[in-house]
């Protein structure tokens, strides 16, 4: 049977009832701003704990919408990438701010609640990234973010999608400016029915390391089988060393080898 998804507003065989634990203001910002006012096919269920949209402690209902799985994993990264986001900044406030207070981290790719806007057939690359380190008004160095379940400790190789690679890549090209990226662990905390997204640590690497680092290349079995690619975990280090290295200038450095070197290399294709 296909059923329409109330944010893409397509009828698929895949689309199913799906359910979320959300609070009064997130019900409406989800309805509103995501899906394109299609109001819950079920809210009911008074429930204390917390909420799948802003991961805060509140009264919440238990909310559901016809979702494809797309728009289900759309709808739930917006928590994620809100706590991550916030994390990353508070993190560079309290660990390398007071090394180096010269350099501020100004959002630019902030999360926010979207409606579908349907695919370009060739995607376009990024223009800007996560963070920008600013030293007053001058632009420094960009800043990527990604998170996962594991820290960079439990893993076998840090994974990157090829894409994103080369979305970092292009927004250096553009501007010139070295980058970094770091690494959020999330976790869970569960408040049946319910749980609250965790933030258990933070690490930083930058796009030479990361090419010095890269392994190999491969499909993921997840994800559509997006190229993805591998590198040593050991080129990552725990955020309370950038400060120093910033310190030192760092990313000056960097920047010196990007024009110097041009662009590096952070992955290859297997042959």
């Amino acid at each position: 049977m296909r059923l329409r998804c109330a944010r893409c507003n397509t009828e698929r065989l895949d689309t199913h009832l799906n359910s979320f634990f959300l609070c009064e203001e997130c019900t409406a910002g989800l309805t509103n701003e995501a899906l394109n006012g299609t109001q819950p096919i079920f809210r009911d269920f008074v429930v204390l704990s917390y909420c799948g949209l802003c991961n805060e402690h509140k009264e919440l209902h238990l909310t559901q919408w016809f979702l494809c799985p797309y728009c289900d994993r759309l709808v739930n990264s917006y928590r994620l990438g809100r706590v991550s986001q916030a994390f990353a900044q508070a993190e560079w406030d309290r660990l390398v701010r007071p090394v180096t207070s010269r350099i501020a981290l100004e959002v630019k790719d902030i999360v926010s609640l979207s409606p579908y806007q349907r695919p370009r057939k060739k995607r376009s690359l990024a223009t800007e990234l996560d963070f920008l380190g600013k030293e007053g008004d001058q632009a420094v160095f960009w800043v990527e973010l990604k998170t996962g379940q594991r820290s960079i400790d439990e893993m076998v190789t840090f994974q990157l999608d090829c894409s994103d690679c080369d979305d970092i890549l292009n927004v250096v090209a553009l501007t010139g400016l070295p980058a970094y990226v770091f690494h959020v662990h999330l976790g869970r905390e569960y408040h049946p029915p319910s749980f609250r997204i965790l933030t258990h640590g933070i690490w930083w690497t930058d796009i030479f390391a990361m090419a010095e680092a890269f392994q190999e290349t491969e499909r993921r079995r997840r994800n559509g089988g997006k190229l993805a690619a591998h590198f040593s975990k050991e080129c990552f280090q725990t955020l309370g060393s950038l400060g120093p290295a910033l310190s030192n200038d760092h990313h000056v450095l960097l920047r010196e080898r990007l024009q110097e070197h041009g662009m590096p290399r952070m992955y290859r294709i297997n042959e």
